[in-house]
């Protein structure tokens, strides 16, 4: 039996003005949205603890102005962002509305942080989020997109392929809990599906990496800064950065799991919910 292979022209997207790209973002900036009638502003609630919720706020302010491209190898991979404001390729305002910011207690948090089963964990925070999102599109007048700004504690409990390292945990701890978790994002999609509103999750990495994330960057050692610089901007794998730097691959992936833990504790320290002091006696040593 003979198998004939053929490839087929990727088709080109239409964007306003009868402009074709390949591209989503060259056509948005390029000729704007298809339909830019159909919305002047787009209203955002926005769901997490009080500390989220505002470096939520200013993240959207800073995008009125634009995103500088990020320095890469591959400049069509990582485009400038040309703002908000004015005319943007949206065509239209984002606004957080007021009356749709639903703060968590840290309380809530902490609570789910400390269950030890992680179906359990991930169902009481689907549960609190889920809540929450329908107090929302059941309010008067709701706003068009819900925003789930997650901290990082529950983060690193509800994800366990975020990276980040569980608060309080250790290898004996995680080795307990055998049970075959759902995952979170897919569930709250499911639980929020009949609310009829789109719901993203964002990280306090959205809004950290202009100020905190880089400060604690630049508080780690040249070959931390080098691993990171070579696996997250260059794109390399374990095993290329080992050859260029002179570490084994899983050398690499160790360092990268405490150098994730490392900044983790600064951002935290950065946002008040860690003494300062322990952050001090936490650094990474080479």
């Amino acid at each position: 039996m003979k198998f004939r292979a053929s490839v087929l022209d990727e088709p080109l997207l239409e964007f306003g003005g009868g402009g074709r790209e390949i591209d989503i973002r060259f056509g948005l900036m390029r000729h704007g949205p298809l339909e830019p009638e159909r919305a002047s502003r787009v209203r955002l609630g926005v769901i997490g603890t009080n500390e989220t919720i505002e470096g939520f706020s200013r993240f959207l302010d800073r995008c009125q102005v634009g995103i500088g491209a990020k320095p890469s190898r591959q400049p069509n991979l990582f485009l400038p962002f040309p703002g908000l404001a004015n005319e943007n390729p949206f065509r239209c305002a984002f606004e957080v509305d007021p009356r749709a910011r639903k703060p968590i207690p840290r309380s809530d948090i902490t609570r789910i942080v400390t269950i030890k089963s992680n179906a359990e964990a991930i169902e009481e925070a689907v549960t609190l989020f889920a809540a929450q999102a329908q107090a929302i599109a059941e309010a008067p007048g709701p706003p068009d997109v819900i925003i789930c700004a997650l901290p990082f504690e529950l983060i690193s409990r509800v994800l366990p392929d975020s990276g980040l390292p569980r608060r309080g945990d250790g290898e004996d701890d995680q080795a307990q809990d055998h049970t075959v978790a759902p995952d979170f994002r897919d569930l709250l999609k499911a639980r929020t599906i009949h609310l009829k509103r789109p719901l993203q999750i964002v990280w306090p990495t959205t809004w950290e990496d202009g100020g905190s994330l880089k400060d604690c960057i630049r508080r780690l050692p040249p070959r931390a800064q080098q691993i990171l610089r070579h696996t997250y901007l260059d794109g390399q794998s374990s095993s290329e950065v080992g050859e260029e730097i002179g570490l084994s691959a899983e050398n690499v992936r160790q360092q990268l799991h405490r150098l994730r833990a490392e900044l983790h504790r600064c951002l935290e320290a950065r946002a008040g919910r860690l003494n300062r002091k322990d952050w001090k006696h936490a650094h990474i040593r080479e």
